[in-house]
């Protein structure tokens, strides 16, 4: 009996951090309470963990395998399509695993948290080259001015921080986890990232446009929508 029970003892740990984290925030996780209510000891979370730091990362990445798993984005996809569809799935998980979304949400709002590199998911790469396509065309080769990489890398930041608040909404039960409601946080995020460069551009002085393109040189960031 102890064997099988020790058997998948890292993802009870996991689970059980998951849960913590979600009622009290990621300050009120205790690896001593944790140890109590999985009935081990507190340094056996420490041997299959190293720090709590690192528990605590793991739980996150837990967290999010279980709430995105959404359809990928390939060459010619129709992003209104695809996109609603992905909100009403992430929306259904949100409301199956609220612990996980809360954690996840109250995680990312940690002072010191530093987000996913998009390059190193293949979903987020998708998303991320996507919407560097809807600002500029695609052409942001490796060696452009660092002012478009820094404005995909907040463009992307924005994109998280949308769904992270939309199915917060959900976990908490604020909103349901329904097509129409999908629908309608898709619209929101694909409006605002399509219409968004021609309202920047708008904004901008001939004085503003000239010190644009020497900070942005490279990448199309001026170039007209086609």
């Amino acid at each position: 009996m102890a064997r099988r029970n020790l058997r998948n003892i890292d993802q009870r740990i996991i689970n059980r951090t998951i849960k913590e984290g979600a009622a009290k925030g990621i300050d009120g996780i205790s690896t001593k309470k944790i140890a109590s209510l999985l009935r081990i000891t507190e340094p056996t979370i420490y041997v299959h963990f190293g720090t709590k730091e690192k528990l605590l990362k793991e739980a996150y990445k837990s967290a999010v395998d279980t709430l995105y798993n959404i359809v990928g984005l390939s060459s010619g996809d129709n992003l209104d399509v695809v996109a609603p569809h992905n909100f009403t799935i992430i929306g259904q998980q949100a409301r199956t695993h609220p612990d996980e979304v809360i954690y996840v949400f109250n995680y990312r709002h940690t002072p010191n948290f530093i987000e996913f590199a998009p390059k190193k998911t293949i979903q987020g790469e998708a998303i991320f080259e996507e919407l560097r396509s809807a600002w500029h065309h695609g052409n942001s080769p490796e060696n452009a001015a660092p002012f478009c990489p820094y404005i995909d890398q907040q463009l992307y930041l924005y994109v998280l921080e949308m769904i992270s608040g939309y199915v917060y909404s959900i976990a908490k039960k604020d909103l349901p986890a329904d097509e129409t409601t999908a629908k309608f946080f898709s619209a929101l995020l694909l409006s605002s990232l399509r219409n968004g460069k021609a309202l920047f551009k708008g904004m901008l002085s001939e004085d503003d446009k000239k010190e644009l393109q020497k900070k942005a040189a490279g990448c199309g960031l001026l170039q007209d929508d086609k």
